[in-house]
């Protein structure tokens, strides 16, 4: 899985159609898109997680397109301990 993190957005920003990105490229439910959608307007950034890269970029340039700011976050090192 890849994490996109939604962390801005501009003046003009459709927040109708950022939502129906969400749960198209993120497959997010209505309420959960909503719900990211809203948190995003009130100042607070939102990570998706998505299956692969390819569908990482899509959502970036839908939600950039749409009015908001939006990049592939860096995966984390990850340890097994054990």
């Amino acid at each position: 899985m890849i994490e996109v993190k939604l962390d801005g957005w501009r003046a003009g920003l459709n927040k109708v159609a950022l939502t129906k990105a969400l749960q198209s490229h993120a497959a997010l439910s209505l309420g959960d898109a909503k719900r990211s959608t809203d948190d995003l307007l009130a100042g607070k950034s939102v990570n998706v997680s998505v299956p692969d890269e390819q569908t990482a970029e899509q959502l970036i340039a839908s939600a950039k397109a749409i009015g908001a700011s939006a990049a592939i976050l860096a995966p984390s090192t990850i340890r097994h301990v054990g």
